[in-house]
């Protein structure tokens, strides 16, 4: 409410917290629509792959990021949200393998731990020290998926990653 001379008083002043809402609405809905446009491209690769497997369970499942890895471990493909987790384009990880993101503090008994369960051709959860592009370390919880083509040949991984907030 204004005076006479047009100046606000300060006892009817109300904050715009609806501003506040919209913010966080669109922000919101900026990521929704990035992870779809992510599970898109996922099944574009899916397509051109022709993976046997079944990637429909991704547009429910909870992640900051996904990556796929070929056979050897070399990665072939990051999401939108890997740039958000770890600081790294796409570009400067798209053929180095996964340990680029690793450390000090990464153990040797978690990474063998990973590539004893990549053997088994079964998906599998395990949660590793990694680091972002600035050396920061954080805990990422992987959940990582087989993929197979038609001749039921492992051509692929898939990792769900997470990170865990300690």
């Amino acid at each position: 409410m204004m005076d006479i001379k047009g100046t606000i008083k300060a006892d009817k002043i109300m904050p715009l917290m609806c501003w506040d809402v919209h913010i966080l609405e669109l922000s919101k809905n900026k990521q929704i629509q990035s992870v779809q446009e992510d599970i898109e491209e996922l099944k574009q690769l899916h397509s051109v792959n022709q993976w046997l497997t079944d990637i429909d369970f991704v547009q429910h499942a909870s992640f900051d990021a996904l990556v796929v890895t070929n056979e050897h471990q070399v990665i072939d493909w990051v999401s939108s949200g890997f740039k958000g987790m770890t600081g790294y384009e796409a570009t400067e990880v798209i053929g180095q393998t996964a340990r680029k993101l690793q450390g000090p503090e990464t153990t040797l008994i978690s990474r063998m731990a990973i590539q004893d369960q990549l053997k088994t051709r079964q998906p599998f959860k395990h949660d590793i020290i990694n680091y972002r592009k600035n050396g920061e370390a954080y805990t990422c919880r992987l959940e990582i998926y087989p993929l197979v083509n038609e001749q039921e040949e492992i051509t692929h991984f898939l990792a769900l990653e997470h990170e865990i907030i300690k």
